[in-house]
């Protein structure tokens, strides 16, 4: 097979597969074929074809195959504007980034002005042209109508994350969750717990995560179950930097505290640890005892609190999966799946 000679220091302008043909002496089929290892062809002809293509820098034509295949191998996370509406985790952006490395797709990030949204004249650029083969939609609380409409009138595959959608959706079994965190404490002879949410106050005035619901329901289910009121400590003022930590040594310094407490979120357990641990010296968990919900097992606050942990990472992979599927077959029936999560013990319990 003749190579013609070429300066290995100047790599051709846009070299393309016609280029490596060229020079190798074979023909474009060939190279094309030895660029995705197809078995057909010999290992030495891959190798020089492989060997070349990394001399002159080739990258592959993305228009070129989206003309041929009619996909872009692009994936669309779409967020919101505003920031506390689409929490992004990095472990479910890793799986997300896991699965569509295994599908060798990309994934492109989109964030929609949620102000916009209610202009009925306007469409976001992601939904009106086509520049993506479906929608993995982060939206966690406040989740735009107009937005889901337009999602549905331009039937693009969509996978709903950390949202409970009738179907095309992943997300976390906060009840469950909330269950499983309060039996644990039930289970270590705890009868005094209460359930600790500081992620807002007792009027909220701006539109809250399904969990926050949720995870005080299945509380409340494990409570009702053993026979035991539920008990919800709520601050009055709302979320921190409020006088949150004098709220909290009230009801920790009271002659009737609990012995054990489920809090919503790691933001809830951080003020409860600190008067706990550094401003009364309650000793864990001989005195309390506490549970908290995190993506991963909660130890940067010098001790490791035991956590119902988020199944972020596995969310990101099927939610990924499921939209592959529904991208092949826009019909399938996509039922919603809900994740459990793991109770990982820390020094609390």
């Amino acid at each position: 097979m003749g190579v013609m000679r070429l300066n290995s220091s100047v790599a051709p302008m846009g070299c393309t597969q016609a280029h490596l043909a060229m020079l190798l002496g074979v023909s474009q089929v060939t190279v094309c074929k030895s660029l995705a290892n197809h078995p057909g062809i010999s290992k030495e002809t891959r190798d020089k074809v492989h060997r070349l293509a990394k001399k002159l820098r080739y990258r592959p034509n993305a228009s070129a195959r989206v003309m041929r295949e009619q996909r872009f191998g692009t994936i669309a996370l779409l967020q919101s504007s505003e920031p506390s509406r689409s929490i992004l985790i990095p472990s479910l952006l890793a799986g997300i980034h896991a699965a569509l490395r295994a599908d060798d797709m990309h994934l492109l990030l989109a964030a929609l002005p949620d102000d916009q949204l209610t202009n009925s004249d306007y469409v976001p650029k992601i939904l009106s042209e086509w520049s993506c083969d479906g929608l993995l939609i982060n939206y966690n609380a406040g989740i735009p109508q107009r937005m889901v409409k337009l999602i549905a009138d331009f039937q693009i595959p969509a996978i709903w994350i950390n949202s409970q959608q009738p179907s095309h959706c992943v997300y976390p079994n906060d009840v469950e969750g909330g269950r499983v965190a309060t039996e644990h404490l039930l289970q270590l002879g705890h009868r005094r717990i209460a359930y600790v949410d500081y992620t807002f106050g007792e009027k909220c005035p701006y539109p809250v995560h399904y969990s926050t619901h949720d995870r005080f329901g299945g509380y409340s289910q494990a409570m009702a179950a053993a026979g035991l009121e539920p008990w919800m400590i709520r601050s009055p003022v709302g979320p921190p930097p409020d006088p949150i930590l004098e709220f909290t040594r009230s009801w920790l310094t009271a002659e009737n505290r609990p012995s054990a407490v489920v809090t919503y979120n790691i933001g809830t357990a951080k003020p409860i640890v600190v008067m706990a641990t550094a401003l009364i010296g309650l000793e864990w968990p001989r005195q309390l005892a506490l549970v908290t919900f995190d993506s991963r097992c909660a130890n940067d606050m010098g001790i490791s609190l035991t956590t119902m942990v988020l199944p972020e990472f596995a969310m990101g992979v099927e939610a990924v999966r499921m939209l592959m599927r529904g991208i092949a077959d826009r019909h399938a029936e996509l039922p919603s799946k809900a994740f459990s999560l793991q109770l990982a013990p820390g020094v609390t319990t």
